[in-house]
């Protein structure tokens, strides 16, 4: 008995030093709750699926090591890995998080804990035929996110480019002056209209027709609008009505 046991106690040990290191990871949703029954690929594996708290392992490749993740009704990800430069130590946990799909097209706001889907309104023109104003006659709606974005549109990012997708802070103006045939007229208008345009970031999801929108900077409390084609900027009516109907609106917000 006394030779067998160390025999015993260094094969024990040797099967622990060749145990085949694995990486962990779950699978959630943005706002941190488990997804259940997605599939997980990791390159070069074989899938698997998603425990109930959203856990899934595989064995540890070498090299990055690049994953991805779905369900339906959820915006499919992907997430790259690089390996700690220590061989011995191991991969820290990792997260990847699915956009729920919106039941809609258009644009939402990412809130604390759901999409805040923002209205679409048709722009409005009020003045005379030697000058007018363009803006949005409907009080912004105030959203609860201000952070990001989610855009589903079945436009290509090409197509956006070219629709000349914009983000601009809103002011209103009950009145302004306009010129006139006797001379310049004080008009009401009651109108939300663009002032400074805002930066931001788009980015292609990895599922078509998905994008999301990150301000540069993160947006002041005011009014903002999304819109194509310079309609809240234009200074030509005339070019504004010879535009689709549906490209003749904007989708206003209010951050609190």
């Amino acid at each position: 008995m006394s030779r067998i046991l160390p025999v015993l106690i260094t094969t024990l040990g040797l099967s622990a030093c060749t145990e085949t290191p694995t990486v962990d990871g779950k699978v959630q949703d943005i706002w941190g709750q488990p997804i259940e029954g997605a599939t997980v690929q990791m390159e070069g594996a074989e899938p698997t699926t998603s425990a109930t708290d959203g856990g899934f392992s595989f064995d540890q490749g070498e090299g990055p090591i690049r994953f991805m993740a779905g369900k339906d009704g959820y915006i499919q990800n992907t997430l790259k890995v690089m390996p700690p430069a220590d061989p011995e130590a191991a991969i820290p946990e990792m997260v990847i998080q699915l956009y729920p799909e919106p039941a809609s097209a258009g644009f939402f706001s990412v809130g604390p804990a759901e999409y805040n889907g923002i209205e679409q309104i048709s722009l409005k023109t009020v003045g005379t035929d030697l000058g007018a104003y363009t803006g949005l006659p409907s009080d912004p709606e105030p959203l609860a996110g201000k952070s990001e974005f989610l855009f589903s549109s079945e436009a290509s990012k090409s197509e956006l480019s070219r629709l000349n997708l914009q983000l601009h802070r809103l002011e209103f103006k009950p009145s302004a002056t306009v010129a006139g045939v006797t001379g310049d007229v004080e008009v009401k208008i009651n109108l939300w209209m663009a002032t400074e345009s805002v930066a931001f970031d788009l980015t292609v999801l990895p599922k078509e027709h998905y994008y999301l929108i990150t301000p540069k900077e993160a947006l002041a409390p005011g009014h903002y609008a999304f819109h194509t084609q310079d309609v809240l900027t234009s200074k030509d009516p005339e070019a504004l009505a010879r535009l689709p109907e549906e490209l003749q609106t904007a989708y206003p917000f209010e951050v609190k």
